[in-house]
């Protein structure tokens, strides 16, 4: 109950106010893979990720744009130079080999913080 109030407190305080904005973005790119029975949920090519600023287990939101399918999960880690995004577990009944996915991460920030996402974009042109 004290913790409900203080974070209410908090938020409706109009100097400690966070906005979610996009922290990064890998646009277009294919699943390669897919296993429902996995540990894990969303596999991201290790480079990629470093290059796109995913940590390990951090969450994502992915788009599928071939089946209009949307769900939240975790990344983790895939072989660097693999170029590997498979879905895992549950996740990969969103989803098949080829579909082209859009992945992207958030993080909050005070609404005076500039933030300049990464976009990563393999659109085939």
């Amino acid at each position: 109950m004290h913790i409900l109030y203080f974070c209410s407190f908090l938020c409706l305080d109009s100097d400690f106010r966070f906005e979610f904005k996009m922290k990064s973005k890998i646009a277009y790119i294919r699943v390669t893979g897919r296993s429902v029975y996995y540990d894990g949920s969303l596999g991201i090519d290790e480079d990629l990720m470093k290059q796109a600023n995913i940590a390990e287990h951090e969450q994502v939101h992915v788009l599928n744009v071939t089946n209009n399918e949307r769900f939240i999960t975790y990344a983790i880690k895939e072989p660097a130079g693999s170029k590997n995004i498979c879905l895992y577990g549950p996740a990969a009944n969103k989803g098949s080999i080829n579909d082209e996915v859009v992945i992207l991460t958030y993080c909050s920030v005070t609404p005076n913080e500039e933030l300049t996402p990464i976009v990563l974009n393999f659109r085939e042109q």
